[in-house]
C-alpha cells in the first residue's frame, strides 16, 4: 500500500516504486502479485497498467468497492528498477 502527497503526484514516482516492488517480489521473495484501487482511482489503475497488470475482477474489500488486478511471472519483464536489499544486523 502507498500514498503520496498530492504535490508528488504525476511524477513517476508510485511507477517507479511498483517497478522495484514487483522485481523484489518475484525475484527476492518468489510471490505472487495482486494489485487493488478504487474504481475511480484512475491514477492507480493507470501505474498497474504501466506494469503490465490485468484486469481480474471487481471486488469488496472492507465494505469499500475495489478494482483487482494481478500480474503472474511469467508475464512480468524485468526492466533495470534497482533496488537495495540489505539485510538485518545480526547482534
Amino acid at each position: 500500500m502507498y500514498t503520496l502527497a498530492r504535490g508528488y503526484w504525476g511524477k513517476g514516482i508510485a511507477t517507479e516504486a511498483a517497478k522495484v516492488s514487483l522485481r523484489y517480489g518475484f525475484e527476492e521473495l518468489k510471490a505472487q502479485i495482486m494489485a487493488l484501487a478504487a474504481p475511480t482511482n484512475f491514477a492507480s489503475v493507470r501505474v498497474m497498467l504501466k506494469l503490465g497488470m490485468k484486469y481480474e475482477k471487481n471486488a469488496f474489500l472492507y465494505n469499500r468497492k475495489v478494482v483487482y488486478y494481478a500480474i503472474s511471472r511469467q508475464e512480468w519483464q524485468a526492466e533495470d528498477s534497482v533496488y537495495i536489499l540489505r539485510q538485518m544486523p545480526t547482534d
